[in-house]
């Protein structure tokens, strides 16, 4: 046989022919490669609560942390009802005197007039018709000092007058009598005599009633083996009115060998005692009113006393 020829050219396709009855399922291929991952689907709705577990066990407390900063103050609460009064306590002793205090002012009915006298310038007082209530003050005239002793020596000296104060009620246009002591004498007599006493002062209302008196002191003594210091004036409150203040006078000193006899004070601080004489001068008489004079040595007599006094405060 020849050689084979040239192609010829291609024929064009047929139509297809029918299907083939298919083949039987072959074995499944190995898996491929995983595809990318695909975007997510959307979250699906949240599902119900389970069942709550049941508490676990407490756990151990920790540590107790540092304290912190106090708060502030609150405010005050109201304050509680007052409690029972206590028992009194025992009363104290009772302290010493105080200073006098400032005069107050004069009242509606307050006296705001004065009328003092002295010794025997004291007479008569009358109250006007506007005299209502007030007070009487009046001090006793002093005792006289006593001579100085046989030998020289000191005598004693004398006593100062007594003090009243009293509240009054006044009668109007009414005349108070008043007698008020001049002062004891001075003793003259060396060795034997003393001195004269005070003959004190008094203020009568206008019915003649004593209603306040004081007496004057008691002269001192010339002679013994002691000269005596006259008594102080004792004081005497008459009449219906009461007693506002009262002080006696005080003695006058006593002069034994060597010592002076001076004069004792005039109650409710008025006149001082005259001083006792050295040799035969230099004493003194009583200070007004009411001093008690004082006593003479050497042989000198003894001084005279104050007189009294009389002030109304109407």
């Amino acid at each position: 046989m020849g050689a084979a020829g040239t192609p010829g050219a291609k024929g064009a396709t047929g139509a297809a022919g029918p299907a083939g009855t298919p083949g039987a399922t072959g074995a499944p291929g190995a898996a491929g490669p995983a595809g990318a991952t695909g975007v997510a689907g959307t979250p699906g709705a949240t599902g119900a609560a389970g069942t709550p577990g049941a508490t676990g066990a407490a756990g151990t407390p920790g540590a107790t942390g540092a304290a912190g900063a106090p708060g502030a103050t609150g405010a005050a609460g109201a304050p509680g009802a007052t409690g029972a009064a206590g028992t009194p306590g025992a009363t104290g002793a009772v302290g010493e005197q105080g200073l006098a205090g400032a005069t107050g002012a004069n009242g509606n009915n307050a006296p705001s007039n004065i009328f003092e006298c002295d010794g025997a310038a004291c007479t008569t007082w009358t109250a006007p018709a506007t005299a209502t209530v007030g007070f009487i003050e009046v001090w006793g005239d002093g005792g006289g000092g006593g001579p100085a002793k046989i030998g020289g020596d000191s005598g004693g000296g004398g006593g100062g007058g007594g003090y009243v104060k009293i509240a009054v009620t006044f009668t109007a246009n009414g005349t108070y009598t008043i007698t008020c002591g001049s002062g004891g004498a001075g003793g003259t007599s060396p060795g034997i005599g003393s001195g004269g006493s005070g003959t004190g002062t008094q203020v009568q209302d206008p019915t003649s009633t004593i209603i306040v008196a004081a007496s004057g002191g008691i002269g001192g003594a010339g002679s013994g083996v002691v000269a005596v210091g006259g008594a102080g004036g004792n004081n005497e409150t008459l009449g219906a009115n009461g007693t506002f203040l009262s002080t006696p006078g005080q003695p006058g000193r006593s002069a034994p060998d060597g010592y002076i006899g001076d004069g004792g004070a005039a109650g409710g601080g008025g006149g001082a005692g005259g001083y006792g004489g050295l040799g035969d001068s230099n004493g003194s008489n009583g200070g007004q009113p009411g001093g008690g004079g004082g006593a003479g040595t050497g042989a000198g007599s003894g001084w005279a006393g104050a007189p009294g006094r009389v002030v109304i405060y109407y």
